[in-house]
């Protein structure tokens, strides 16, 4: 059931923090320009809870926990690059980080880990359902009210885009097919496993009987291939043995026949053949734990997964936020990205008011007129633009049948919500009138470039949360 949560904790006699500690250290606390309270303030006390209400039943169950606590973890576990280990320990021994979350006492509760995963799925399953991302729309109206607070004017505007690498190993295609069977095998229910023959049932148990590395090992060449050859024809048939009824893994098995082999059904007998290493194309599936990853290669930077797109304010002079982050795959071109024009953007900015010339003096003599030209100046309007000038993109993938679809198509777009504009510096201090242009230099990656990571947790990779166990790693 939702609940609306104070904005920090009642400060109590007996087990308030400041107490214990000294004047010096008590004033270092409580600075309103370190960054806990700066955090505190910009971000924590302002997060709309009833954002979020939809997430819980209006009548019965449990209330919720602080909703503003759990999105304040969120944060500041991308903003300083922590595992879900490091942000508990944190919020429960760092003086700093309880500051800045509003846990004033050393008594005050902290959400235990089940609440908080269970948080992420209940985002990313609302997302997948309606298509609405809640952590983006929060952060961007935080954004618009931190520039109108802050006076930040978002006139002239910088953008910059980087790759961001996924957490996921690389692997040959050998592996990369074992992996996506042994998924999708496992994600069937006994009485659907039961439908297969029973030579296809003992050779998938026998690839999931170990790790995809552990059977290619002792492998030469021409047994790689063999085994492709053999995957494919396993591969075909369970497309036509199961449907997207019989597991939410399907799409998967779809998409990798699509794009790593050749389907010829002109005949009466389906063919399956590999395709060449030259055929597949870079924004193919890259593992079956992260769908969206794409491979790109970028001057002498190469990376499996996304493409990042910021947006910053550009003043000369006092604070600039970041108002938009845009998260695509990494075969997505920059130029593309930096075309579409943010509605936080377009919000946060204004066109600059151009200047009227100076007026003449008053006792100044007047000009001379100066003699009218005699040649004639023609003004050809511009051609309007043909209804039919649109360019229009070819599919990305051919269909080999009229059943087959690419996976990537069902699968959900989500888009990282707007950053935060301050950083917690190396002593703990930030100044909002300062101009924010780059990470501190201590290593510790800036507040403000926290939520570019923050979508890549709670719409593509939450569903790998759905245990109460600390995170695991690929």
């Amino acid at each position: 059931m939702f609940r609306a949560s104070p904005a920090s904790s009642q400060i109590d006699l007996f087990s308030n923090v400041e107490q214990f500690l000294r004047a010096l250290d008590q004033k270092k606390l409580n600075d309103p320009n370190a960054w806990q309270n700066v955090f505190l303030d910009q971000v924590t006390n302002r997060i709309p809870e009833e954002r979020f209400a939809e997430l819980f039943d209006d009548t019965t169950g449990r209330p919720n926990a602080p909703l503003r606590l759990l999105v304040g973890m969120l944060v500041l576990k991308e903003g300083f690059g922590w595992s879900d280990e490091e942000l508990f320990e944190a919020v429960h021994f760092n003086l700093l980080v309880r500051r800045a979350l509003g846990l004033m006492n050393l008594t005050d509760e902290v959400p235990v880990e089940s609440t908080y995963y269970l948080f992420k799925q209940r985002l990313y399953a609302h997302q997948v359902e309606t298509g609405e991302n809640l952590l983006k729309d929060v952060f961007q109206e935080l954004t618009r009210e931190q520039a109108k607070r802050l006076g930040v004017v978002g006139d002239r505007l910088r953008m910059d885009s980087t790759l961001l690498g996924s957490n996921l190993a690389a692997c040959t295609r050998l592996q990369l097919i074992i992996a996506c069977l042994q998924v999708f095998w496992n994600s069937l229910a006994p009485e659907q496993q039961a439908r297969l023959s029973d030579a296809d049932r003992a050779l998938l148990e026998r690839l999931c009987a170990k790790r995809p590395s552990q059977h290619i090992y002792r492998l030469e060449e021409t047994a790689k291939h063999a085994w492709l050859e053999e995957l494919g024809e396993l591969l075909l048939r369970l497309h036509q043995t199961y449907d997207a009824q019989s597991s939410p893994r399907y799409p998967l098995i779809e998409r990798l026949l699509l794009e790593q082999y050749q389907v010829d059904d002109s005949n009466e007998a389906t063919r399956v053949t590999l395709k060449p290493a030259q055929e597949i194309s870079a924004d193919s599936l890259q593992s079956p734990h992260d769908e969206d990853a794409a491979y790109r290669k970028k001057r002498d930077e190469t990376a499996r997964g996304y493409s990042v797109n910021l947006t910053e304010t550009c003043q000369d002079d006092g604070l600039n936020l970041i108002i938009d982050v845009q998260v695509e795959p990494a075969t997505a071109a920059t130029t593309a990205t930096s075309k579409r024009r943010s509605p936080t953007a377009n919000r946060c900015s204004r066109p600059r008011q151009k200047r009227s010339p100076p007026t003449a003096p008053t006792t100044a003599k007047p000009m001379r007129p100066t003699p009218t030209s005699r040649t004639k100046t023609s003004i050809t309007p511009a051609s309007p633009a043909s209804p039919g000038a649109t360019t229009s993109s070819a599919p990305r993938r051919a269909s080999w049948s009229s059943t087959v679809t690419a996976a990537s198509a069902n699968s959900p777009k989500s888009t990282s919500p707007v950053a935060i504009g301050f950083v917690p510096t190396a002593n703990g201090v930030t100044s909002p009138t300062k101009p924010l242009m780059r990470p501190p230099r201590d290593g510790a990656r800036s507040i403000s470039r926290a939520s570019s990571s923050i979508a890549a947790v709670t719409s593509r990779r939450a569903s790998s949360n759905s245990s109460t166990t600390p995170e695991t790693r690929s």
